[in-house]
């Protein structure tokens, strides 16, 4: 996930605050490097697919897009980086947003 570094310690930020974490998207390309929209769900209990069918449905979409990050995946990938846990006082987020910015504008290649 092209550098994630922000989503890296988003999540991992997460992971200190709550038991059970989720990543998810809208299709299972999970390898590709390619910028997208992640969303992050963070509970106290388990959340399953079937759940996010449901609400989905509940809500007049007859199907459920959403794909969970396989868990496997998801250790690796945690895993895979020096993660930053985010507090009230420490978010760098510009410096981590910065390349990818730089990257975009053809700056950086």
């Amino acid at each position: 996930m092209h550098g994630g570094r922000f989503l890296h310690s988003f999540v991992h930020t997460m992971r200190g605050t709550f038991d059970y974490v989720y990543v998810m998207r809208d299709d299972t390309r999970w390898a590709s490097d390619d910028r997208y929209t992640f969303v992050v769900a963070a509970s106290e209990a388990q959340i399953s697919s079937r759940q996010i069918e449901e609400a989905n449905f509940l809500e007049g979409r007859p199907s459920s897009i959403t794909q969970f990050k396989p868990h496997s995946d998801f250790e690796v990938w945690q895993g895979s980086q020096v993660n930053v846990r985010f507090t009230d006082d420490f978010v760098p987020v510009y410096g981590m947003h910065a390349p990818l910015y730089l990257e975009s504008r053809s700056f950086v290649n």
